[in-house]
C-alpha cells in the first residue's frame, strides 16, 4: 500500500505501475465481503469491530487446540519453527547482526 499510496501522490496514476497494483489488489479482494468499523483518534485509526457473514476462514470448531478435530498436531510446529528460524541461523553463521 505504500508504493501505490506514492505512486498516486506523485501523479502517477494513469502509470502502468499504478494500473498493475491496481489489478493486483482488486484480485486479492474479489472474495473479500463484510464491513469493518474503525475509530478515528487523533491521527491514529483503530479497528473497532469486523464482520463476514460469508466466505469467512474463522471456523469456531478450529479456533482452539483441544476440540479441533484433529486439525492441529502438536509435531506441525516443530517443521515451522525449524523453517521459520532458517534465515536466522544462515545470519549466525555468517556472524550477521
Amino acid at each position: 500500500m505504500p508504493r501505490y499510496a506514492s505512486l498516486i501522490h506523485s501523479g502517477y496514476w494513469w502509470s502502468p505501475e499504478r494500473r498493475m497494483l491496481r489489478a493486483a489488489l482488486d484480485k486479492t479482494q474479489a472474495v473479500v465481503d463484510g464491513t469493518v468499523r474503525v475509530r478515528l483518534h487523533k491521527r491514529n485509526v483503530i479497528v473497532a469491530g469486523r464482520r463476514s457473514r460469508c466466505d469467512s476462514l474463522f471456523d469456531d470448531a478450529l479456533a482452539t487446540f483441544e476440540g479441533d478435530a484433529g486439525a492441529y498436531d502438536s509435531k506441525d510446529v516443530e517443521g515451522f519453527k525449524r523453517l521459520n528460524a532458517l534465515r536466522l541461523r544462515i545470519a549466525a553463521g555468517r556472524g550477521s547482526s
